[in-house]
């Protein structure tokens, strides 16, 4: 199945309309999707940002709201640049509202990280342009402290 057949599933700063039009131009925005069974964390080591950065992780009871984006073919070619995969985020099909996305993910086996100050304010930008409560963005960077604590 070619790449461009299925839409893009954005669920941290990717939300933000102005910073993805930078990174996509031209992308349709679908509306909103949910991927059930799912929670939003901060883990790995950005050296970009410094600190954790925005993934998924498997979590019943959860659900993760987030945007669908149709893109062009070159769109995917900047995404896999920007995210770093196949070699930081990996790129992956997930079912969100009954339908197949692209998303991009740390694998599970990455450690919680706490986000910096400036990521997570970048993160809840997203959440925020949406009118979305980014309070799940807040548990996840207090959970990764608490995690990453815990491991000293």
């Amino acid at each position: 199945m070619p790449i461009e057949d299925l839409p893009y599933f954005a669920y941290g700063s990717n939300l933000d309309p102005a910073r993805f039009a930078e990174r996509c131009p031209d992308h349709r925005d679908l509306g909103t999707a949910w991927l059930s069974g799912h929670r939003v964390a901060f883990a790995g080591r950005s050296t970009l940002w410094g600190g954790g950065v925005g993934t998924i992780r498997r979590s019943l009871g959860h659900t993760v709201p987030g945007t669908l984006y149709h893109l062009a073919p070159e769109h995917w070619v900047t995404l896999d640049r920007i995210e770093g995969h196949p070699h930081f985020y990996k790129r992956v099909r997930v079912a969100v509202s009954g339908q197949l996305a692209w998303t991009y993910l740390l694998p599970e086996e990455v450690a919680e990280h706490p986000p910096t100050p400036d990521y997570l304010s970048a993160v809840i930008a997203g959440r925020s342009a949406r009118g979305w409560d980014p309070s799940d963005w807040h548990a996840a960077a207090t959970h990764a402290h608490l995690h990453t604590d815990a491991r000293k």
